[in-house]
This record gives C-alpha cells, structure tokens and sequence, in this order.
C-alpha cells in the first residue's frame, strides 16, 4: 500500500506512526490482538530515505518535506 500523509512542520517519524496507528489501527488490532503503534516498534522495520530508523530514534527524528518513509516487516529466510 502506498499512501501519501501531509504533516504539520517540524513532526517526527514517531508523529507520522502516531497518526498511521490513528487512521488504520483498528483494522489492525481485529487482526492482529495488539496495537499498531506497539507493532511499529516490535515488528516492523522503519526506514525514513533509505535508511533504517532505530524505534529508540522515532521520536527525535524530524521529517522534512518530501521525505520517504518506508514500513517493512522483516523479512527471514532459511
């Protein structure tokens, strides 16, 4: 799913999650019997322009204009 969210100047990834687990979170929860704000931190992995953001960074990493973020499970192999 792709999805383009406006934010207010000066908001952090963990204000874009916030809002994400807003809009969609309860869908998520039927499914999966926990938050999607937890999932976020636990079982997703968080990349803003390519890179991957530690959950420990999501609050004190800003967003700019046109910024890409990208919400991936991790993917295992064997």
């Amino acid at each position: 799913m792709h999805s383009v969210v406006e934010m207010i100047d000066n908001s952090t990834l963990e204000d874009l999650l916030t809002l994400l687990s807003e809009r969609y979170g309860e869908e998520f929860e039927r499914e999966n019997k926990r938050t999607l704000k937890d999932s976020f931190r636990r079982d997703f992995n968080v990349y803003l322009k390519g890179k991957q953001v530690h959950p420990s960074d999501y609050s004190r990493t800003k967003l700019q204009d046109q910024d890409e973020v990208a919400i991936v499970p991790p993917v295992g192999g064997g």
